[in-house]
């Protein structure tokens, strides 16, 4: 879209001079208000004006936005920045337009197959592509900071195949824009980007990804097969599926992933795998998704995967089970939901660890927060001492229980664990369930401190042994 300007004013035969207007005056000395503004504040800001002294030199400087560039004051003065010498009262406007005006967008589609780099036209919208452009045969997509791309509809998008790859290096103040036709502000306007390749040089710094994502089962940005790609302080916002798919990637799509912000996603904010949990970076933010991250696959097995706290719920899939040399750590302030009757297996030759601190607790629960036994609890059978041991520091397991007799943490005849801080609440029959040694009336390889239980529907302990049931853990 074009901008016009209007010229107001006259251009002084000598110089740029001020309007005149009254003044006031302050121990003998006289001031006048300078009024400097843009005649578009979306297209830039003017600094410099105020109230100043009779004989100041003033200077007004017009500061244009990305995409834009100055062209001349109301009066036709085409300084930038002016001095102005104070004599009377001053009102300035600074005439902003589009930049290069003129220049026309350039249109991309179908196959790239040698190197390519899109440079910054200075236009609003620097290329449009018009339906698939594909990135292939090794080459290499260079996009460079401040360029806007528009996608012309639902079946635009972008796919880098196997052995090509795609730099996007925005800045800042100038990022990488993915946006719809005419920054459509709908939901899921244009199709999706595609990384297929684990090129080093694949990259996204500071892109911004607008209203991207036409299909509700796919998502905007999409790693499949052997992706691997750098995502670094970049905008998703607005699709009708989801933000990030890279469930199906084979290996690990993310070289790094921080400081990312994915919003206004019907869908959930990200589908991952568990191999992927470990990859996920820093500073990442969630607003107004189905607030969780969506995680694939069931086994930890001669691994360790550490759930970082991102500040959003991790809903697994399916069970989650914790098999041979497995370790399954929760950092504080985890927030982990199963859904329906799914359970959390802890087996024989598997590792539990929980580390919550009293002020920022790690949630296992239900799906449905508070329902009393809308998941089946954490069933464990660990008695492993390697690693560091079983331990469940500071958590809330919360809506366990929905199997007759079943609890919010069942423990087997022989196991290891340290219960610290532990809450359990809300359990459908009992919060825990555990054996006791008939000689010592406790439960040998268990230690606990400190455990709460609220609002659990048949009692808090459950003794296998004696069939009885307890207010609390001997």
């Amino acid at each position: 879209m074009k901008h016009g300007f209007t010229i107001i004013g006259v251009a002084a035969a000598l110089g740029c001079l001020p309007f005149f207007s009254s003044c006031h005056e302050d121990n003998g000395d006289k001031y006048f208000p300078i009024t400097a503004v843009a005649n578009d504040t979306l297209m830039g800001h003017v600094g410099g004006g105020g109230k100043y002294r009779e004989g100041d030199i003033v200077k007004l400087t017009a500061t244009p936005a990305p995409g834009y560039e100055f062209y001349q004051w109301d009066d036709g003065c085409p300084d930038n920045p002016r001095m102005v010498d104070v004599k009377n009262v001053g009102n300035y406007t600074a005439i902003f337009r589009v930049k290069n005006e003129g220049v026309t967008a350039q249109h991309l589609s179908g196959v790239i197959k040698e190197d390519l780099i899109l440079k910054d036209k200075g236009l609003k919208i620097d290329y449009v592509i018009d339906s698939a452009l594909i990135i292939d045969n090794s080459a290499l997509l260079s996009i460079e900071s401040g360029v806007t791309i528009e996608f012309a509809g639902e079946k635009a998008c972008i796919i880098v195949e196997d052995g090509a790859a795609m730099r996007m290096s925005g800045k800042d103040a100038s990022p990488v824009i993915l946006q719809g036709p005419n920054d459509n502000s709908n939901k899921g306007s244009w199709g999706y980007v595609e990384y297929r390749s684990g090129r080093m040089e694949n990259e996204m710094l500071y892109v911004r990804i607008n209203n991207g994502g036409c299909d509700k089962e796919g998502a905007v940005l999409r790693l499949t097969g052997n992706a691997s790609v750098s995502i670094q302080y970049c905008t998703l916002a607005g699709g009708l599926g989801m933000g990030i798919s890279s469930f199906e990637a084979e290996g690990n799509p993310f070289k790094a992933f921080v400081s990312n912000r994915i919003s206004n996603f019907d869908s959930y904010a990200m589908h991952i795998s568990l191999k992927q949990v470990n990859h996920l970076g820093v500073g990442n933010q969630y607003p107004n998704n189905k607030n969780c991250i969506l995680v694939s696959d069931s086994l930890i097995e001669a691994e360790a995967i550490t759930f970082s706290n991102q500040g959003i719920s991790y809903l697994m899939e399916g069970d989650l089970t914790v098999g041979e040399d497995g370790i399954l750590v929760m950092e504080a302030g985890v927030n982990m939901s199963f859904k329906q009757d799914a359970k959390l297996l802890v087996t024989e030759a598997g590792t539990l660890q929980v580390n919550g601190i009293y002020s920022s607790l790690v949630s296992i629960r239900g799906m449905l927060d508070g329902v009393p036994g809308y998941w089946k609890g954490i069933d464990f059978q660990s008695n492993r001492n390697a690693f560091g041991g079983n331990y469940l520091h500071y958590c809330l397991v919360n809506g366990g229980g929905s199997e007759e007799n079943g609890a919010c943490l069942s423990l087997a005849d022989e196991v290891k664990l340290d219960l610290k801080g532990a809450q359990f609440f809300n359990s459908g029959h009992y919060g825990i369930k555990i054996r006791l040694n008939p000689e010592t009336a406790k439960m040998d390889g268990l230690t606990s401190e400190s455990i709460k239980f609220a609002n659990n529907k048949v009692g808090n302990v459950y003794d296998a042994t004696t069939n009885q049931t307890l207010t609390e853990l001997p």
